[in-house]
């Protein structure tokens, strides 16, 4: 069961979708995570006793709403505690703290984790404690590493679901390939199906579609985002700069060289690709995309000249419009991908519909596998 609410938050329908999910099967011991990334606050609740693989379509209740935390992030690099991302943060940790404690569901069943949003921030220690004090719940930093590891979890948990040949064998040097893209970064990881202890994990933390966004407004020179006025430079100049940006990242990744020769199946997971698909995690979940639908889609969503001949200061004065904010997510969202298909030499690659937080969830009470309880500090890999 799943909720979005991209424009304006709709509480009495959470609060009855929330209803009609725990009363279906009221015995059921639930747990929770909330997932605080860079644009959106997720929460997923669940049983506790999951099936060993085939997640049935009505197993979580899945809610969520836009935040644009990444946006509230300053020059300095650093989150203001009274920005207005960190108090939806809040609100709707809040919201379903109550909700859940009236189903009996207690705190001690729930916990939240931060993405790359915090790892970009420093005062991430101040902010977590900030969320932490407010909320009274559990609420972790993950690396980098944990984040794509917890990713993959979610994957291996669900890969052999919805195949389109579901009697399908896989070979011993058959390899798992997960791209996740975030608001703040993308994580590649893979693991051999027969061995998922031979796994590697990478990230690169400025590929994310909100970073990508603050690239674009900011040029190649500068740190801060530009304001009215300040930038002349042309929206083709700056969608030229950008796109050789991300195929100079990726093109100058060296890739995970112990996976030539092998089989790779390649998912996909992320806002943009979702939106290419619009299904629920579990009808979206191992559906083909090939590498032409992702060039289509990118043209599709594309300016039209005489938006790209305006200067970026104009379009920067109307940065939320939903119009300008579904360019962005289409546009930069996808083009990672499509570099990365070619790096790896995939003519197509699957929908993941079950990704980080269910990672987290799975980790959590099936793979005895829990976010650390301390704050993660250690920087993220960098993609040189």
């Amino acid at each position: 069961m799943s909720q979005r609410y991209d424009k304006e938050w709709d509480k009495t329908k959470s609060r009855k979708h929330l209803f009609d999910y725990l009363q279906a099967a009221p015995a059921v011991k639930k747990g929770v995570v909330f997932d605080i990334g860079t644009r959106a606050i997720r929460i997923l609740c669940g049983p506790q006793q999951l099936p060993e693989h085939n997640w049935g379509k009505n197993l979580f209740f899945n809610d969520r709403i836009l935040t644009h935390l990444g946006a509230d992030i300053t020059a300095q690099q650093i989150i203001p505690l009274s920005c207005r991302g960190l108090k939806k943060v809040v609100d709707f940790i809040l919201f379903y703290k109550k909700l859940l404690a009236k189903h009996r569901i207690p705190l001690d069943h729930c916990m939240g984790f931060g993405t790359a949003v915090f790892r970009w921030a420093k005062n991430k220690h101040e902010v977590i404690a900030h969320l932490r004090q407010q909320t009274g719940m559990a609420i972790h930093l993950l690396s980098a590493h944990d984040e794509a590891r917890y990713s993959m979890r979610g994957l291996q948990t669900t890969y052999t679901m919805r195949r389109e040949s579901p009697n399908k064998i896989f070979g011993k040097e058959d390899v798992l390939l997960l791209l996740d893209q975030g608001g703040g970064s993308l994580e590649v990881s893979y693991a051999f199906v027969h061995d998922f202890e031979k796994n590697g994990f990478f990230s690169f933390n400025d590929l994310g579609t909100i970073a990508l966004k603050h690239r674009f407004f900011a040029g190649n020179e500068r740190q801060n985002p530009i304001v009215p006025g300040e930038n002349p430079n042309l929206v083709s100049k700056q969608c030229q700069s950008t796109l050789a940006y991300v195929q100079e990242r990726i093109a100058n990744w060296q890739g995970y060289p112990q996976l030539r020769g092998k089989k790779i199946h390649g998912y996909a997971i992320g806002s943009a690709v979702k939106r290419l698909v619009d299904k629920s995690p579990y009808d979206m979940h191992n559906t083909p995309i090939d590498y032409h639908t992702f060039i289509e889609r990118i043209e599709q969503h594309d300016w039209n000249q005489k938006q790209k001949m305006m200067p970026t200061s104009q379009l920067y004065q109307h940065p939320g419009s939903q119009q300008h904010e579904m360019v962005f997510l289409m546009r930069y969202g996808l083009l990672p991908y499509v570099e990365l298909l070619k790096k790896f030499s995939l003519q197509k690659i699957n929908v993941c519909g079950y990704g980080l937080r269910y990672g987290v969830f799975a980790g959590m009470y099936q793979w005895n596998d829990a976010p650390k309880c301390q704050l993660q500090s250690q920087s993220h890999t960098k993609g040189k």
